[in-house]
C-alpha cells in the first residue's frame, strides 16, 4: 500500500523516521488506504482463499476499529467441509471426521515459538523478498498472532461475583497434544480445541496468513449460538457514538481536583474529541468509493420489522384506512381466501 503513498521512498529500510512517515501517509491519506484495502482483500480473496478453500457461499462485513483501522469480519461455506448440522458430539466416529478435516486447516501449533519476532512488518516487506519458510512462518506468527497482553477495555473482563480479571477471548490456553471439541473456562460455547504448544497463540491457518501478512483469526463453526453471538454482537455490531459536549465537560469537571484553572476542564474535554469518532476517515473514504460495507453470495433484502411502527393501509370493503404492523399483515394475510399466501414467506409478501 506505501507503494502508492505520495511520501514513499522503498529505498529506506524500516526504521523509527520512515515508520512515522508510513503513519502520516496512512492518516493524510485515507482514500488511498480505504480502496487498496479493499482492492487487496477482493483479489486476495478471488486468487486465494475461494480456490485454496473450495468457497461456495461468503458474507463478510468491512468494518473499522476505533483508531480507524480497516478489518473484516465474515464466514466462509466451503464445500467438502463436515456438515455442522450432522455433528453427533456423543458419536466418536462423526467428532472424528470432523477433527481430522479441520486439523488440516487450521493450527495452535507454533514452529518456533522462542525465535525473534519479524523485525519488519510481514505487510511491508518487499515482495522479492518473501520466502514462506516455517522460519518466517514463526517469525510472523510471533508478531502478530500472540495474544501477550491483555488490557482493561478491551479483552480484560472482571468477575461480578469475586472480582477476579480474566480474558474475555479465553488466554492463556491450555496446551494440548491432540484436538478435541471441548469447552474452556469462561466460554460460553464448545470450540474446536486443535493441539497447541503456545498458551498465547491464536488460531490460524498458514497459507492464509503468509498471503495476507496481518493477524487472522481463522476457526470453524460448531453451533448456531456461536455464530449468532459472532453476528450479533461482534461481526454486524454497530460503532458506539461519541459522548455530547456537556456529558464530555461533565465527566472533565469531575476529574478536576480544587487547585485545577477552569481550562485543564476544557484541555480534558478536547483530549476526549481527539480519541473519539463516530465513522472514522478511512470510512467515510470507502463509502465515498461507492464500496459495499457488506458482500455476500447471496442477495439479501433488508425490511424493518419493529413491533412499534406501523404503515397505513385502505381497505376499500369497510372505506377506512387501516394501521398496521408488518409482522400483523404476515400474521393476519388472508389464507383462506387465498390459499397460495400459505407457503408465502415474509420477504415475499414485503417485496
Amino acid at each position: 500500500m506505501h507503494q502508492h503513498m505520495p511520501n514513499n521512498d522503498p529505498e529506506i529500510p524500516e526504521n523509527a523516521t520512515s515508520y512515522r512517515t508510513r503513519m502520516n501517509d496512512l492518516n493524510n491519506n485515507p482514500a488511498i488506504a480505504a480502496y487498496y484495502f479493499q482492492k487487496r482483500w477482493q483479489i486476495f480473496f478471488e486468487e486465494v482463499i475461494k480456490l485454496k478453500f473450495k468457497i461456495k457461499d461468503y458474507w463478510w462485513r468491512y468494518e473499522w476499529q476505533h483508531r480507524g483501522s480497516s478489518h473484516i469480519h465474515g464466514f466462509f461455506w466451503m464445500e467438502d467441509a463436515p456438515s455442522v448440522d450432522a455433528l453427533n458430539r456423543d458419536d466418536a466416529e462423526s467428532v472424528e471426521v470432523f477433527l481430522h478435516f479441520w486439523d488440516q486447516y487450521v493450527s495452535t501449533w507454533h514452529p518456533d515459538k522462542d525465535c525473534s519476532p519479524a523485525a519488519i512488518h510481514p505487510s511491508a516487506q518487499l515482495f522479492n523478498t518473501l520466502q514462506d519458510t516455517k522460519q518466517e512462518l514463526a517469525e510472523m506468527l510471533n508478531r502478530l498472532q500472540r495474544h501477550t497482553k491483555c488490557a482493561p477495555g478491551y479483552c480484560e473482563h472482571r468477575k461480578k461475583d469475586t472480582g477476579a480479571t480474566f480474558c474475555r477471548f479465553g488466554y492463556p490456553k491450555a496446551c494440548r497434544d491432540f484436538s478435541e471439541l471441548s469447552k474452556d473456562a469462561n466460554r460460553d460455547f464448545v470450540e474446536l480445541n486443535t493441539r497447541r504448544n503456545d498458551e498465547l497463540l491464536n488460531s490460524y491457518n498458514a497459507t492464509f496468513i503468509l498471503g495476507w501478512r496481518a493477524n487472522i483469526d481463522f476457526r470453524p463453526v460448531i453451533n448456531k449460538e456461536a455464530v449468532i453471538a459472532y453476528v450479533a454482537k461482534y461481526a454486524s455490531k454497530g460503532e458506539s457514538s461519541s459522548s455530547s459536549y456537556q456529558d464530555t465537560l461533565q465527566k472533565a469537571i469531575s476529574h478536576l481536583r480544587n487547585s485545577d484553572a477552569a481550562g485543564v476542564a476544557y484541555q480534558k474535554m478536547l483530549s476526549s474529541f481527539a480519541a473519539e469518532c463516530d465513522i472514522s476517515s478511512q470510512e467515510t473514504c470507502h463509502i465515498f468509493h461507492g464500496l459495499p460495507l457488506v458482500k455476500s453470495s447471496h442477495l439479501y433484502r433488508n425490511i424493518y420489522v419493529a413491533p412499534d411502527e406501523a404503515s397505513e393501509n385502505v381497505n376499500f370493503v369497510a372505506s377506512e384506512k387501516e394501521e398496521r404492523g408488518v409482522f400483523e399483515r404476515y400474521k393476519n394475510r388472508p389464507i383462506e381466501l387465498m390459499p397460495e399466501l400459505a407457503n408465502v414467506s415474509l420477504l415475499e409478501l414485503e417485496g
